[in-house]
């Protein structure tokens, strides 16, 4: 999964719930992600993708954290990227083999998401959301080639939203909406792409709900001035 940023993070490991717990911490924020699944991988997505900030897991397959890292750093071209160990805690030895390979800093499993920004935060300016989000209520049909879908919009900011609906598409999606932000207010209309999507539920969580999250890539001045204007309005009503 990517998103379109200035900043670009590679995530290493080749456990997947790590990978997803990495992209769950950052898809709020700004930013480009890029995972791998070993040192192998991780060699050719930096050479692909470019990262500003690499996250590696200390123990894979094929190629572990510390010789990929030794890799990375003997490479003028990419000596400068800062490059974050994730490992344990009792683990002295993986520890050591990885500032021996040049690592700038650790991770220690399990991972807290304050320590995983504070860890970024060392390196690049990396901001958890540019808009403030507010609640709404209004209705929106939104189309992706030749499939149409209807919603309920659960959030909303000029950068985005959240719509729920049972008829989700891919990340990545183009998508093209017409929505309202009250019942009686005037149609809008926005082109966006799917940046994220909740199509299971964990438990019987009321925290989430069934959906995906809309990032606006065309959006007219007057929509921007309209979702502005009902910001205000639903903060002053707080």
């Amino acid at each position: 999964m990517k998103m379109k940023s200035a900043i670009k993070i590679l995530i290493v490991d080749d456990a997947k719930y790590f990978l997803k717990q990495g992209e769950s911490f950052l898809k709020r924020s700004i930013c480009d992600i890029a995972t791998a699944g070993d040192g192998v991988e991780a060699l050719k997505a930096i050479m692909n993708d470019r990262p500003h900030i690499i996250i590696m897991d200390y123990k894979m397959p094929n190629m572990n954290g510390d010789e990929c890292c030794q890799i990375i750093k003997a490479n003028p071209e990419f000596r400068a990227v800062p490059i974050i160990m994730m490992a344990n805690t009792w683990d002295s030895d993986a520890q050591e083999k990885c500032r021996l390979a040049g690592c700038d800093d650790f991770l220690f499993k399990p991972i807290k998401k304050a320590d995983f920004f504070r860890s970024i935060r060392k390196y690049v300016n990396i901001v958890e959301r540019a808009y403030n989000r507010v609640p709404c209520e209004g209705k929106v049909v939104y189309s992706f080639k030749n499939f149409k879908g209807e919603g309920k919009i659960l959030d909303i900011s000029e950068e985005g939203m959240f719509i729920n609906s049972i008829y989700s598409l891919d990340v990545g999606a183009r998508v093209d909406a017409l929505f309202k932000l009250s019942p009686l207010g005037d149609p809008l209309k926005a082109c966006g792409k799917v940046v994220r999507v909740v199509d299971t539920l964990p438990g019987n969580s009321s925290a989430f709900r069934l959906g995906m999250g809309l990032k606006f890539l065309e959006t007219p001045d007057e929509v921007k001035r309209s979702i502005i204007d009902y910001k205000r309005q639903r903060t002053l009503a707080a």
